[in-house]
């Protein structure tokens, strides 16, 4: 087995997309720790295959249990790969998003393990919420996915493949971050137990961590969130004569809030964004052996969410002040509506402004692998279904109280099947067809895909897919949660008529990698094309004349295209030095302008381009390992102009500030005996302190008028003790 020493990354600083080393034949992120050059993946096909081999282009970080001491959660561990942006999209709540190929994280589907264990509701602030050091590896696939995975992986897929241990150890890690004067802690313990020899094993993981919040225009308001996060995890697994059975769960626990006035009650603070998330999930997987041609898996996943939550708050006024009448002056549309439910003071109407949210995901599938003369052929049946009952209590100060709960449930059944037909060493074609019904839609849905893997010669690797895909109205995902948007709550409603989006994706990418320059130097070139037919478009804040309340409405807009081309270059010109650069030249746009704004004089801002969506962006990397330092590693992030709107005051920012944000880790390696081995990391993320310097102010402030890095200046340091 040949294997490669692979640098440390902090906060998802992993190795690019383009990389080949030593004769690997595919781009591959890594961490600090030896591993196969060509590991086996599963998630483009569902089946296993080698990285260098698999017909349809995946990307993978690798990161190992104990080796991944920089990368903090998932938004982190992926925010370096080439065609992808991590991005923040509130000052308030903090939510994280990733973008694949410029297209929102609404358009990508999260698995763990190959299963859909993420709702939309977990989505929202489940980024920041799965710790990358219980990770094993993550695999990244862009493009329309939904032949094989259903509704919703237009975008792509990233697939989370848990830790599973192969000896008995585990690992103890402390780290600590500064933000503008203000503290993190994070705690991470792991051990694994294996016996039986080696047929038998249990790891048990917990993970604690403190964030606190942090003002950085001191305006007295929260530009980044209070978060207090507890997690706790089990996976057994089990190896018998004719297959292995896995076994895992997980609980859970973040406290999240934003807004000012962080020792008082979420009624009493000018404005308060609070989420209280308790997940918990299990899941059982069992994979089988019927013959030396035929294997099978049956997984099965339940993931329940019990949320508290508060939006609102007083917006500058005292708990005791009146509501104004609209005839007074000053007055305005919502303080008479307000009185009108039966509000008198904006305190009772601050004490309205509590939530509750219960969501429960179940899935189960089947699939079976044959594999016959040249052909490889899978089969699958899947089931899900989704519930969801949100509850905005109103109190007696109003007429209809009490209110009950909004309720929602989704189920799809879908069957797949799939051939890979490996028409001889340099030729392979892959065909899939999945059909889907949708409860929600009332209808079957057909999505095929298509992939093919040339080699040409031994320096040059061609790839092609096109897939169909389709994504169904959700109960909520990230654009229905509550809004406040100068000093208003509002929520999003959906369409009556609302229907389900239509993607056609077409990706063409080769990987070049010159056999005169052995293996030290690989280029990726990829040309990406989506088209979105009926794309979901959330209108301006309306106000509903019945009950004064503020909202948007997601129906069915145009057409938009999504295209572009991303460029990797990996190289390695010293044995101790490696360079890594990636680059994408993107447009997305509508096939006719929405509004994205309308003003009190009747007129409205138009625009054909996808917002907060640059043209431009890339990432660079040079890892170099010393033997006095350890290994150092210098990073950047290019992020080019973009139009984003500012929905306080109207205008929409045509070009903003262009960012490049610099970071820098070294990690020392040390062994205390031979049982016991420590790990050393310090480093500084966003060196220049770049980033976004007309951030809204004031409680009635857009905080969704965000755009730059998701991170100010940050120093921090870790120290591992695996054993």
């Amino acid at each position: 087995m040949r294997e490669v020493k692979m640098n440390g990354s902090v906060c998802g600083w992993v190795i690019l997309a383009g990389l080949v080393l030593c004769g690997m034949e595919e781009p591959v992120h890594g961490s600090a720790r030896t591993y196969e050059l060509d590991p086996l993946v599963v998630t483009g096909t569902r089946t296993l295959h080698r990285l260098g081999e698999t017909p349809v282009r995946t990307e993978l970080v690798t990161l190992g249990s104990g080796d991944g001491w920089g990368s903090c959660n998932l938004a982190d561990a992926v925010e370096l790969l080439p065609g992808i942006r991590v991005e923040n999209n509130c000052q308030n709540c903090g939510t994280s998003d990733i973008l694949l190929l410029g297209l929102e994280g609404k358009y990508t589907t999260i698995l763990m393990d190959g299963q859909p264990l993420y709702s939309g509701l977990s989505g929202v602030y489940g980024l920041e919420q799965i710790p990358s050091l219980f990770l094993d590896r993550i695999e990244v696939v862009k493009g329309a996915g939904s032949a094989v995975y259903g509704s919703g992986a237009i975008g792509g897929v990233v697939n989370l493949i848990g830790h599973t241990p192969v000896r008995t150890g585990g690992f103890v890690d402390v780290r600590v971050d500064e933000v503008k004067g203000e503290p993190s802690t994070q705690v991470s313990v792991l051990f694994d137990q294996v016996f039986d020899e080696a047929r038998t094993a249990i790891s048990v993981y917990g993970m604690k961590s403190q964030h606190e919040p942090v003002d950085l225009n001191k305006d007295g308001l929260s530009d980044l969130t209070k978060r207090d996060l507890e997690v706790v995890g089990l996976r057994m697994t089990k190896q018998f004569r004719r297959g292995q059975l896995r076994v895992d769960g997980n609980w859970t626990k973040e406290f999240r809030r934003g807004g000012d006035r962080f020792g008082m009650p979420d009624n009493l603070a000018n404005i308060s964004e609070r989420v209280d998330t308790d997940r918990r999930s299990a899941s059982l997987a069992w994979t089988g052996q019927l013959g030396p041609d035929t294997d099978y898996s049956v997984l099965a996943g339940y993931a329940w969410i019990d949320r508290e939550t508060y939006y609102g708050g007083l917006f500058g006024n005292a708990p005791d002040d009146l509501l104004v009448p609209e005839s007074s002056p000053g007055a305005g549309d919502n303080d008479q509506s307000f009185i009108d439910r039966g509000y008198r003071t904006y305190g009772e109407v601050a004490l309205d402004q509590f939530g509750f949210t219960d969501n429960q995901l179940f899935s189960i599938e089947f699939q079976a692998n044959h594999r016959w003369g040249e052909h490889e052929t899978s089969f699958g049946i899947q089931y899900k279904q989704e519930r969801i009952e949100d509850l905005i209590p109103v109190s007696p100060f109003v007429a209809e109280y009490p209110v009950r709960p909004d309720k929602s449930r989704g189920e799809t059944t879908g069957a797949y099947i799939q051939d890979l037909w490996k028409i001889n060493e340099r030729l392979e074609w892959l065909l899939g067809l999945r059909a889907d019904y949708d409860s929600v839609l009332e209808e079957v849905v057909i999505s095929p895909r298509i992939g093919l893997r040339y080699e040409p010669n031994d320096d040059l690797m061609i790839r092609a897919s096109f897939g169909a895909g389709y994504r169904a109205p959700q109960p909520f995902d990230e654009d229905l949660h509550i809004e406040l948007i100068a000093g208003e709550r509002a929520i999003t409603r959906q369409a009556e008529d609302l229907e389900e989006e239509w993607a056609y994706s077409t990706l063409l990418s080769s990987v070049w990698s010159p056999e005169a320059f052995n293996g030290r130097l690989t280029m990726e070139t990829s040309l990406f094309h989506t088209r979105i037919d009926g794309t979901f478009v959330n209108s301006e804040i309306r106000t509903d004349p019945l009950t004064g309340e503020a909202f948007r409405e997601r129906y069915n807009g145009p057409d938009a295209e999504i295209g572009g081309l991303e460029l990797n270059i990996g190289t390695q010109p010293l044995d101790n030095l490696r360079l890594d650069f990636g680059y994408v030249l993107q447009f997305a746009r509508y096939t006719d302008p929405v509004t994205l704004f309308t003003r009190d004089d009747g007129s409205s801002i138009r625009e054909e381009d996808f917002t907060e969506t640059p043209r431009h962006y890339g990432v660079g990397q040079a890892s170099l390992s010393t033997e006095l330092l350890g290994d150092l590693t210098l990073s950047a992030t290019y992020t080019g102009s973009m139009k984003v709107l500012n929905e306080r005051t109207g205008i929409l920012n045509r070009q903003t500030d262009r960012f490049l944000v610099l970071n820098f880790i070294m990690v020392r390696e040390f062994s205390l005996n031979n049982d016991t081995d420590v790990t050393l990391t310090l480093g500084v993320r966003n060196i220049t302190d770049d980033r976004q310097d007309d951030l809204e102010s004031g409680v009635d402030r857009d905080p969704y008028y965000l755009y730059g890095p998701r991170t100010p200046r940050t120093y921090f340091a870790s120290l591992q003790f695996a054993f």
